[in-house]
């Protein structure tokens, strides 16, 4: 959605040429995925921030485009360590249960 002046969202209102910063994504991701990649998605929303604030909108644009990369990275990272996580989880379940089940070796 956009707002009277053509912007997508975000305060100040601004051109429609004004890149999204993509700042909440960033720190979402930072703190429930993958933190090593959530800080550089953060570094490059506050870039956008500026750049969109200074009247650069090329630059904010590519700030915004690498910030959004580096979400996607730290989300997927986030995803494939949980669900590795999970699934080695599920494995030692089902190898106690086998173990306590008479299927293993007593001393």
């Amino acid at each position: 959605m956009s707002d009277e002046h053509g912007a997508a969202g975000g305060y100040g209102g601004g051109g429609a040429d004004r890149a999204p910063d993509r700042l909440a994504w960033s720190i979402v991701v930072t703190v429930l995925c993958c933190m090593p990649f959530g800080i550089p998605a953060i570094v490059y929303s506050a870039k956008a921030m500026s750049a969109n604030s200074a009247g650069n909108f090329a630059e904010a644009w590519d700030a915004s485009r690498k910030a959004k990369t580096w979400i996607t990275v730290a989300a997927v990272t986030g995803g494939v360590i949980a669900l590795a996580y999970f699934g080695l989880m599920m494995l030692g379940v089902i190898a106690g249960a086998a173990g306590a089940a008479g299927g293993g070796v007593t001393p």
